[in-house]
């Protein structure tokens, strides 16, 4: 769900919200905080829309599939390598192999905390590359804008 900036805002109001009812002396600070957070996640949003709404490729593959409701929030769609937590088989690689040269995607997005084996496979017989993105990176915004601008680079013609 935090891949979506519109997810998190009422993530964050719900956190806004206990926080202030565990310690009501600082509610004020709570509420300056959230909205200011809110704020800087509505000019997040737009800017990845900007970014994103344009491209003609709609389609990713990514290793693990922790970028649905990103994808989901920015009209994209996510192939996974990875199914269920596990790896493909051979023939399931060479579906996908197919299926990323079928769609053009020349980018197979991995995170850091997976091995990229499978990826880096798939890169390979598609002629194209691996770009690690970390949805569990601790700059959520900061983080979050990178993406953006590398799914962009990627998915633009």
């Amino acid at each position: 769900m935090w891949t979506n900036p519109v997810l998190v805002t009422h993530m964050v109001g719900r956190i806004r919200d206990k926080l202030s009812e565990l310690a009501p002396a600082h509610a004020a600070d709570f509420t300056r905080n959230h909205d200011a957070f809110v704020a800087e996640l509505a000019a997040l949003d737009a800017e990845l829309h900007a970014l994103l709404d344009p491209l003609p490729n709609r389609k990713f593959m990514v290793f693990h599939p922790a970028w649905g409701y990103f994808a989901d929030h920015y009209g994209l769609t996510q192939v996974s390598i990875e199914n269920e937590g596990k790896e493909p088989g051979a023939r399931g690689l060479a579906a996908l192999i197919d299926q990323a040269k079928q769609e053009g995607i020349q980018v197979i997005f991995v995170q850091p905390q997976f091995d990229e084996r499978s990826a880096n496979q798939v890169a390979q017989a598609i002629g194209g590359g691996v770009v690690s993105v970390d949805p569990l990176a601790a700059n959520y915004v900061d983080n979050l804008r990178q993406v953006g601008r590398q799914f962009a680079q990627a998915l633009k013609p």
